[in-house]
């Protein structure tokens, strides 16, 4: 029967190793986005360069186009759902009760 009960450091241990994974997880993120903040800078400086020096028209839009998928791709590494997800259900949850109350309350008062 003492073996049936669960052991409470593999339960703290299953946590610690979850706060790792996300830890690495942020690190990988952080070294992704330093790396995407890189490249915009350097073709920001690139596209600067080409436009005071009136250079071809077609490499600037190339630039411009690289440029702009590379915001895009560091707004989306930024707002994921998993960002959004514990704040979004929190709302939901306590949003949902507002109006339950909000209901409860009216219908007393009538």
């Amino acid at each position: 029967m003492m073996w049936a009960m669960t052991n409470p450091w593999h339960d703290l241990e299953s946590q610690l190793q979850e706060v790792a994974d996300q830890v690495r997880s942020l690190q990988e993120r952080l070294q992704q986005v330093r790396t995407a903040e890189e490249q915009r800078d350097t073709l920001r400086q690139e596209m600067a360069t080409l436009e005071a020096q009136d250079g071809p028209a077609e490499l600037i839009q190339k630039l411009r186009d690289r440029l702009d998928l590379l915001e895009v791709d560091l707004e989306s590494r930024l707002l994921t759902w998993e960002s959004f997800k514990q704040p979004f259900w929190q709302v939901v949850r306590f949003g949902g009760m507002g109006i339950l109350v909000g209901a409860a309350l009216r219908s007393c008062a009538a």
